[in-house]
Order: C-alpha cells, then sequence, then structure tokens
C-alpha cells in the first residue's frame, strides 16, 4: 500500500527527465475549464427589457469606453451558448465558469425578472449536458442603477457601513450587503440544484483601484481614498452575508471569492523602502479581505492591526459573522505588482483625516511598467511567469485538501496570437510546480474561450482562444492556443516536448534578450507600453 501510494504522488508531482527537465502532472480529478462574464460575452441587450440598465451601460452612455465603443451583445453568448459549450467540450474540458448578470435579474429592487432567471436555468442546464460543471458568479462588476449609478450618483459599495450592538453583540451593516443578499438567496433558491460552486465576488480589488483611485471604471472615482475603504469594508460583510443566503438555500454547494491575487515585489529590490511598501500592498491585495473571511479578524485602516477603531466601524474578530466563511480560495492571475514607495499619496487626498491616516498607512502605489523591455500583453501588464507560483505560495498559506484552490481566471490578451500559447504553456507548468510542492490546487479556468468586450477598452483587446468576427455573426475560429490547451488537458501533463515546443520562440514584446544596446532600445521603441500614461500619473502623485 504504502509502495502504492509513493507511486501516486511521484505520477501527480512530476518526475525529471534525464537531463533536468522536470515533467509536471495534473490531478486526474482536476477541473479544467474556460471562464467569462456576463456582461462581456452577453452584451446590454434583452429580449424582454431591450437594454440592461447597468453601471456599465452608462458607463457606454457617458463615453467612458475606448473610442465610445458599445457592447448591445458581447461576443453572441447570449444566443450562441451551446455552440460555445459544444467547443469547451470539444476542448476536454469539463467546467466552465460563467455569470449571472445581476441588472438583467434584478433592475429593480426586489423586482426579479424570472424571464431571465429562466434563460439562465437553460445556460446551466445545456452547459451540464455537455459534461461541463457550472462555476457560477453573482457579481462580476456590474449592477442595476440602483445599486450604483455613474449617472445618478447613487453608490451603496462606496457609503459607509456601520455597527450596532444587537443582543449584547456588534453586528456590522452594509447597505451594499442589505442589496446583493436576497440576490444570491433567490439564485441559490432557484438555480442551486443546477450549480455546485458559487463565486460570490470577482475582483474586489480591481473595483477599489479603478473605480477610486484611478477613475477608469464606475463610479470614476479619482484617489477617494475613503470611498475606496468603504467599498472594500462593504465587500467584507457583503460576502459574509451572500454566504450565509446562498448557503440557507443551497446547503451543499461550496463558495468562494475570485481574488486577482498578485504577489506585490518591490520595483527597486534593494531599497528597503519600496520592500516595505510591497509587503504593505500584498496584505491589502491578498491578505485584507481573506483574513477577514477566514479567522474574522476585521482591519478597519489598513495598519494592519485589529485592536484600534479609527474608523466608521469597530475593529476587532467577528468569526461568527465574517470567519469561516470560504469553501475554496478563489484566485485570478495575470501579473504581478511592482511597488514603489508612494511618500506624496496622503497629500493627493482630500482633506479628511481619516483618508490621510489611510494614505500614510499604505504610502505605496503600484508600478504599471517594470523593466524597460520586459515582456507584457496587451493591457501592458508584465508577463511574470514565475509570479504564478510566487502567487499560489501566498493564498496556500489559507488553502488545504478541505479548501483548495481554484484558479478562476489566468489569460493573455493577444489579438496577434503570438504571445498566448507561450504564456498559458509556461503559467500551467507553474501551476504544476506548485502542486508538486503540496499546494492545493485543484482547478484552472482559462481566460477565456472567446474574445468578449474587455471593459472600458471595448474589442481592442483579444483573450478568446477562439477569435471572433464581429461584423460576421460572431463567427468563432480557433486560435493557435485550441489544441495546446487540448493536448494539455489530454495528456494531464506539461512534459519536455510539449514545453520546448510551445517556448521555443521569445515573446515579440520580451526585448531584454537582445544583446546589441541600439536593437534593444528600437525593440523598446517599436512596442510602446499601453500603460505608461498610467505609469506617469502615479509618478506624479508619488512625487514628494
Amino acid at each position: 500500500m504504502k509502495r502504492a501510494f509513493l507511486l501516486t504522488l511521484l505520477l501527480i508531482s512530476g518526475c525529471e527527465d534525464g537531463d533536468g527537465f522536470e515533467t509536471v502532472r495534473f490531478p486526474g480529478d482536476f477541473l479544467w475549464g474556460t471562464a467569462s462574464a456576463a456582461y462581456q460575452v452577453e452584451g446590454t441587450n434583452d429580449p424582454v427589457m431591450g437594454t440592461v440598465p447597468s453601471n456599465w451601460q452608462e458607463w457606454e452612455e457617458l463615453g467612458k469606453i475606448k473610442d465610445e465603443q458599445r457592447n448591445a451583445e458581447g461576443s453572441g453568448f447570449y444566443t450562441l451558448y451551446d455552440q460555445d459549450f459544444e467547443k469547451a467540450q470539444a476542448l476536454g474540458t469539463n467546467a466552465y465558469r460563467l455569470g449571472l448578470e445581476w441588472a438583467r435579474i434584478e433592475p429593480t429592487r426586489g423586482n426579479f425578472k424570472q424571464h431571465a432567471i429562466d434563460h439562465y436555468r437553460e445556460v446551466l442546464l445545456a452547459a451540464r449536458a455537455r459534461g461541463l460543471e457550472p462555476i457560477v458568479t453573482l457579481y462580476h462588476w456590474v449592477v442595476p442603477p440602483w445599486v450604483q449609478s455613474p449617472v445618478s450618483g447613487v453608490d451603496l459599495l462606496a457609503e459607509a457601513p456601520t455597527a450596532e450592538e444587537v443582543g449584547g453583540k456588534i453586528v456590522l451593516k452594509s447597505a451594499f450587503a442589505d442589496a446583493i443578499t436576497p440576490y444570491a438567496a433567490e439564485m441559490a433558491s432557484q438555480l442551486g440544484d443546477l450549480v455546485d460552486t458559487w463565486v460570490v465576488l470577482n475582483e474586489p480589488y480591481t473595483v477599489l483601484l479603478a473605480g477610486y483611485l484611478t477613475s477608469q471604471h464606475p463610479n470614476g472615482g479619482f484617489l477617494e481614498i475613503i470611498s475606496m475603504r468603504n467599498a472594500a469594508l462593504n465587500y467584507i460583510i457583503a460576502y459574509a452575508s451572500a454566504y450565509d443566503a446562498i448557503k440557507a438555500n443551497d446547503p451543499d454547494c461550496r463558495v468562494g471569492n475570485a481574488a486577482v491575487g498578485s504577489a506585490a515585489k518591490p520595483a527597486s529590490p534593494t531599497d528597503p523602502e519600496d520592500a516595505s511598501a510591497a509587503q504593505r500592498v500584498n496584505y491589502l491585495v491578498n491578505d485584507w479581505m481573506t483574513i477577514a473571511w477566514t479567522s474574522g479578524d476585521l482591519d478597519v485602516n489598513l495598519d494592519q492591526d485589529t485592536t484600534d477603531s479609527d474608523g466608521p466601524i469597530p475593529e476587532g474578530n467577528y468569526l461568527e459573522q465574517l470567519g469561516g466563511r470560504l469553501d475554496y480560495v478563489g484566485l485570478n492571475y495575470y501579473s504581478t505588482l511592482k511597488v514603489v514607495h508612494c511618500p506624496g499619496l496622503p497629500d493627493m487626498v482630500d482633506s479628511d483625516p481619516q483618508a490621510a491616516a489611510l494614505a500614510s498607512n499604505l504610502l505605496a502605489l503600484p508600478k504599471p511598467i517594470g523593466k524597460p523591455g520586459t515582456p507584457f500583453s496587451e493591457n501592458g501588464l508584465e508577463i511574470d511567469v514565475p509570479g504564478m507560483l510566487d502567487t499560489l505560495r501566498i493564498y496556500g498559506g489559507y488553502a488545504d485538501e478541505s479548501r483548495p484552490i481554484l484558479i478562476m481566471e489566468n489569460g493573455h490578451g493577444d489579438c496577434d496570437d503570438d504571445q498566448r500559447p507561450r504564456y498559458i504553456t509556461e503559467h500551467l507548468y507553474q501551476v504544476g510546480l506548485a502542486i508538486k510542492e503540496g499546494i492545493p490546487v485543484a482547478g484552472y479556468m482559462l481566460w477565456s474561450l472567446t474574445d468578449n468586450f474587455e471593459w472600458h477598452e471595448g474589442r481592442d483587446q483579444c483573450f478568446g482562444i477562439y477569435k471572433v468576427d464581429y461584423d460576421n455573426d460572431f463567427n468563432r475560429s480557433e486560435t493557435l492556443t485550441v489544441p495546446l490547451y487540448r493536448r494539455i488537458i489530454a495528456e494531464g501533463k506539461i512534459g519536455k516536448s510539449l514545453y520546448e515546443e510551445y517556448t521555443a520562440v521569445p515573446y515579440p514584446t520580451d526585448c531584454l534578450g537582445i544583446e546589441d544596446q541600439a536593437e534593444r532600445q528600437a525593440c523598446i521603441d517599436s512596442n510602446p507600453n499601453p500603460l505608461s500614461g498610467l505609469q506617469e500619473l502615479f509618478e506624479s502623485i508619488c512625487a514628494e
């Protein structure tokens, strides 16, 4: 028996070839899939309502999307979902992460549109008929205008939470939690028989950054650090409340969050101030919410302490209301954050003393562009392959066999289709190394099956392993990543021949390997990073 166990462990963990290359293997019950978000693939059209009103539909109307693009039909998924499931089945995947559109389901408070819920039931049944386990997201940034509206200014997410004493205990209250909880309960009640895995929130940190610090997402806040703090606390409270509502209606399911994880690293590794700033950003991005949902410890002012009370609600341990509420650890990984010490941040926020205190506790901002010449994706994010393993190690600290890690998103924007195959190969190899280390990774969802509407960038970024022809009935055509992903799934491993086949050619945006200085600079100049404007903004903020 012991010998059989050791052999099984060896097969799953990987083995070293004679030349030192280490083959990595994936467990037989591994969840392989692709992921999407409702708004991005369905658009704003609805057969009954006409246009689905939402914060992002209003964002479109305000001209906030690149080139004032509109997202009427997404990538056609609303009607083409079974065709997409057929393609997912042909890949060999056994799971599919999809979203329910809150704005489509509950356009006005308490008014649940049964035709929308019935449509999603048909979608879920179609997925299961193709052998795909649905992983269902409740909140992927898009909400009805009564929750958040850049036109009217309504923003329940930014409202300060409160606390009141009930029966001798402090109970946390949140307007956003009061909004999302009945929706979560209704979805679990009506669709729970078809869903085993629920994702309550997708990438809260992205909304904190893009919605309240950089103004790229609704409601368009710029350096509104108090609103950012309030939103984070509301996310913490709302997740726990929604978790309880789902479990009350679907007790045998598992519920979790999809964090945008990133192992923050100092922009200057030898600078102790950058190193300290990176630690603080790691706490904000990876630990802050996860600690609350596991241990119940709540830090309100980002000082990594839970014994002070300078905020809208008391700090302390809320195990009964917040803790013990992660059934799995969900992770979205695209890149790492390079962090700089930012002494100028407190001077840039508003005059509210709490805002200055929060900024003083953070004193850090990510540096969007790392070393010139480093390869990057279409959205400008640096390709940091070892960062996948570094990030899995962080989240592995919250995971075990009963609470595994599910990689809910990992992918690469690549309209030219000349970087994604290498990116997927290298990052899945890192996942295999993590499994070999004993980190309990139980699934991987590639973002995304098809191209979609990439938020404020519109259709100008291509994350789909199937390319979408928006001018020709949303026809799908496979990219080079399709046979690669199919092969990895079928073989259940990444061996030397596959790895070398897909990593032999450097990333076209990788200029660091060019020895001639003039040629290297020419390469850098011909590959401008789209995040350069954001970098200049952050540099101006952080200047003393």
